[in-house]
């Protein structure tokens, strides 16, 4: 039976922003440190066409970008997303003890939450960037009202299952493939890339847009397919805050430690051997076929080993008072995540598109590494000079002021 929400005979408790004690710094940091690794995927997406994004080798063939491209794969590629995800069900689970705690209406709060955090990711999506998350987070988010109740166990179960449920789904298409019934996704021309190119890179703004637009249902489709994937990450990130891994955090060193570096070396082999068979065989895996399916399987696996291991490491160097300090900057990045992730992508399609520098199409891979670490780079100054004279970021404040209905307060009193 579901657990009261409103606690009768007790008026609720006014629920609103977590504040100063009621934050776990671990927390900030993976967050704000998956915001590198976001960026540094994600810059392919700002420079070249959506069909790109998928197999780079359509666009960039130089050696030297391909070299970077296959260690983005490996090292990068799914794993801070995955993070990113997994602390965004995590986040869920934090405010569903905290208003529970408080005798608080919930779900009125986190539908509101999650419809306006729809608003922003379309704007995001329809006025940006066609690779935008936030849409497909606020749409998946629903789901975990199917979670709020249940125990750890049943958390971990399904949040696997629904993880998996992709790989299944496409072995659906191989079987279908045999038949001649499984769908195929269309190799873009050159004509067409080229196309694209001009468009982002010379053409007016209501151009972009419409190019935009039609980018923006084969990258809706993948997002369909891999949308259980993301649900499952939510309840996987829900479950480790359930079973208290970032509230205690000491009682769980020893399996962190005897974990990290297998599952860091796992993940590594898993996802090189994947890199290598893609970019050095012409193996199709955007299609379905035993090839694809294969290593869709493995990466699935490698990705979670080594998204894991990043976020032990993490864990682990916290439990050192220096190391905390050192990783405080990144927290304070995680605290602003809203603002730096729409900046990143004002930012960069400032770079890239017509109305800005108009880079798109030109260099590669192994070129993006500089805007990477200098856009990232000044973002950790610039949250931490903000947070230092303000309580949230701007769109974070915006976002609890239209969550809560009044504005929390923002500026920081001065001494």
């Amino acid at each position: 039976m579901a657990e009261p929400l409103i606690v009768i005979g007790e008026p609720p408790k006014p629920l609103g922003p977590a504040m100063g004690a009621e934050r776990v710094e671990a927390i900030d940091v993976l967050r704000g440190m998956a915001l590198f690794g976001i960026l540094a995927a994600n810059l392919r997406g700002f420079a070249g066409p959506a069909a790109v994004y998928m197999d780079t080798k359509l666009f960039w063939t130089q050696p030297a970008d391909r070299i970077v491209q296959a260690l983005i794969e490996i090292f990068i590629q799914g794993k801070f997303i995955t993070i990113f995800s997994t602390l965004f069900g995590l986040g869920f689970a934090v405010m569903f003890e905290r208003a529970s705690d408080r005798g608080a209406d919930f779900r009125a709060i986190y539908v509101r939450r999650l419809s306006i955090l729809l608003v922003f990711g379309l704007a995001h999506a329809l006025l940006l960037w066609f690779g935008d998350i936030l849409t497909t987070y606020a749409a998946a988010g629903f789901f975990l009202f199917l979670f709020a109740n249940r125990p750890p166990r049943t958390l971990l179960r399904w949040g696997w299952a629904l993880y998996c449920l992709p790989l299944v789904i496409f072995l659906g298409f191989v079987i279908a493939g045999w038949f001649g019934a499984a769908p195929k996704m269309p190799e873009p021309t050159a004509a067409e890339l080229a196309s694209t190119v001009e468009v982002y890179s010379t053409g007016t703004w209501a151009e972009i847009f419409h190019e935009r637009a039609k980018e923006l249902g084969p990258i809706a489709a993948m997002t369909a397919l891999f949308a259980s994937r993301l649900i499952g990450l939510f309840v996987l990130g829900a479950w480790l805050w359930r079973i208290g891994l970032f509230r205690d955090t000491k009682r769980f060193v020893p399996v962190l430690r005897r974990w990290v570096w297998p599952l860091f070396w796992l993940g590594v082999a898993g996802n090189a051997a994947c890199v290598a068979l893609m970019q050095l065989t012409a193996l199709d895996v955007k299609n379905p076929n035993p090839a694809g399916l294969a290593i869709w399987t493995v990466s699935s696996a490698a990705v979670a080993a080594l998204s894991a291991s990043y976020g032990a490491m993490v864990l682990l160097a916290f439990q050192d008072p220096d190391w905390q300090v050192r990783l405080r900057p990144f927290g304070a990045v995680g605290r602003m995540a809203l603002t730096n992730y729409i900046l990143q992508s004002v930012i960069c399609t400032t770079l890239f598109y017509s109305y800005g520098f108009g880079w798109y199409g030109k260099g590669g891979p192994a070129l993006f590494l500089t805007p990477t670490f200098v856009i990232y780079g000044l973002q950790i100054p610039f949250s931490v000079w903000w947070l230092a004279r303000y309580r949230f970021g701007p769109l974070e404040w915006l976002w609890r002021t239209l969550t809560y209905g009044s504005p929390p307060p923002m500026r920081r009193a001065v001494a």
